[in-house]
């Protein structure tokens, strides 16, 4: 009974501290995102740790599309979007994929 007790204490004082962890973590990669994505064209807020894949997932061919008319109306030529905790963007112009392209250096970025 006394384990039962102890047990019970326990989880009443770790249930708040485990509630606020998981809201700072849900709020940090909402910050992140934003911070990276600045005035980029994408979505405004991306569902947490799996981003846009699940609609990626459901209807493969409306997410491109959807990607393609965001980086259309955007001036640069690209949008932006997170997708399993990772940061991607989306480049409709082949001028701009060449100039990325042939500056790629171990330390510039990861190609996925």
């Amino acid at each position: 009974m006394n384990s039962i007790n102890f047990s019970t204490a326990t989880l009443t004082f770790l249930a708040p501290c485990l509630f606020t962890l998981v809201v700072f973590l849900l709020f940090f990669e909402q910050i992140s995102y934003l911070r990276k994505r600045k005035n980029i064209p994408g979505p405004v807020l991306v569902f947490p740790f799996l981003g846009s894949a699940i609609s990626l997932v459901r209807h493969p061919s409306k997410f491109w599309d959807h990607q393609s008319s965001l980086a259309k109306s955007s001036p640069a030529g690209f949008s932006a979007n997170y997708i399993v905790g990772r940061f991607i963007l989306f480049i409709r112009d082949s001028d701009l994929s060449h100039k990325i392209f042939s500056n790629v250096r171990p330390d510039a970025f990861h190609l996925v």
